[in-house]
């Protein structure tokens, strides 16, 4: 049977939902004595950012449990639910972006045609004289652009 080390119990409090301050207390010791352990090393490091990711689907059930168990006849025990809910959301979402996070927002990239017409005539020695029939069809193209 494999031996389980002092990283191993740490990453399997924090995906069962533990904070380090549990953990700490758990093991008699600092958070600051487990975070310099976690920092040891780069395994332990990368094991525990993995734990912390896997971890926050138990963080955002327990928001679900606390809005469940709050008492709905009291006004002020559903506003506390709902902020310790919102509390573990935001939590999940920092510790597993992908799936708890926010959802990205496009980028939005504006245009200004005008401003884009005046620079390449800028770069090109001005305007060129064209003809009626070449006018339309360049309106024309600028029209299937929009």
């Amino acid at each position: 049977m494999e031996e389980i080390d002092g990283i191993d119990i740490i990453c399997m409090s924090i995906v069962a939902g533990q904070r380090i301050n549990a953990i700490a207390e758990e093991l008699r010791t600092s958070r600051t004595t487990i975070y310099r352990y976690i920092n040891h090393t780069a395994d332990n490091a990368a094991a525990f950012r993995e734990a912390r990711r896997v971890g926050a689907a138990a963080t955002a059930e327990e928001g679900l449990d606390i809005i469940d168990a709050a008492d709905e006849g009291s006004s002020s025990a559903v506003s506390k639910a709902r902020e310790q809910a919102n509390y573990r959301k935001w939590l999940a979402g920092v510790q597993n972006r992908e799936e708890f996070g926010p959802p990205q927002q496009a980028a939005v990239v504006q245009v200004n045609l005008g401003d884009a017409l005046l620079g390449a005539l800028q770069e090109h020695g001005g305007p060129a004289q064209i003809t009626e029939g070449e006018c339309e069809l360049i309106t024309d193209e600028v029209e299937a652009l929009l």
